[in-house]
């Protein structure tokens, strides 16, 4: 699997990395979350640990706004296909989940399509969305009643 997030969108990777983990699962996950910060960094202290305790379990983390006063050894930089090709260079035979905002589900989705990723393979999470609209009924509801029993003769 190849889990990538943005933002809160890390929440339903987090739940399927924590399956994996209770279940002891034998997946091999890449989990690859981008943040501005390093204090944005949502389940730091449990992904790193996950990344200790499991070996199956690769964490990368991008920041797209290192802190000046905060140390930073890892990337950096919004996700790109060479991000991508260095962080999961088995990327093609991975099953990729995604979640994020919409503009960041977007950016992964054509970065993947330019990089001829099986597309039947990508799956995303979105909160809210578009409102559903609603239509006014137009037409008269139609009750159907039973037919009356008959009696054979």
């Amino acid at each position: 699997l190849l889990l990538i997030s943005a933002g809160s969108g890390i929440t339903p990777m987090m739940s399927m990395s924590r399956w994996v983990q209770d279940t002891l699962s034998n997946c091999d996950i890449v989990f690859l979350h981008s943040a501005r910060t390093p204090n944005d960094i949502v389940f730091r202290s449990e992904l790193e640990t996950m990344a200790t305790q499991m070996p199956n379990f690769h964490l990368a983390v991008t920041l797209t706004r290192p802190a000046v006063n905060l140390p930073w050894m890892g990337l950096t930089g919004r996700i790109s296909q060479a991000m991508l090709n260095w962080v999961v260079p088995d990327l093609l035979d991975r099953s990729v989940f995604v979640c994020g905002p919409n503009e960041f589900m977007q950016s992964i989705k054509s970065t993947l399509q330019a990089m001829d990723f099986p597309m039947r393979n990508y799956q995303e999470e979105s909160f809210g969305g578009k409102k559903a609209t609603s239509r006014p009924v137009t037409t008269q509801p139609t009750i159907v009643k039973p037919p009356l029993p008959t009696v054979n003769s």
